[in-house]
């Protein structure tokens, strides 16, 4: 009969053991949801802020700068390089 309670003993351990690690892995689980769902909200407030930013900058007003091909510039005489 004692090795039958020894083993129930420890079969009731890991049966401890085993709730107590299922109950910290649901609040670390729960830990990571939340910071999922601070992050995908922080995520959303800048894809907003962008798209505004986007919005406003297509509106600018601008003037059309046309570019002349330029030369080198000679250098000063007595210069040598």
């Amino acid at each position: 009969m004692a090795m039958n309670e020894i083993q129930e003993q420890i079969s009731l351990e890991r049966i401890r053991q085993l709730e107590e690690a299922v109950l910290t892995l649901s609040a670390d689980i729960q830990n990571i949801s939340q910071a999922i769902r601070d992050c995908q909200s922080m995520i959303v407030k800048i894809a907003t802020n962008q798209q505004q930013l986007a919005e406003r900058v297509s509106m600018w007003p601008y003037v059309k700068v046309e570019t002349k091909r330029s030369r080198k510039p000679r250098p000063p005489e007595g210069d040598i390089y």
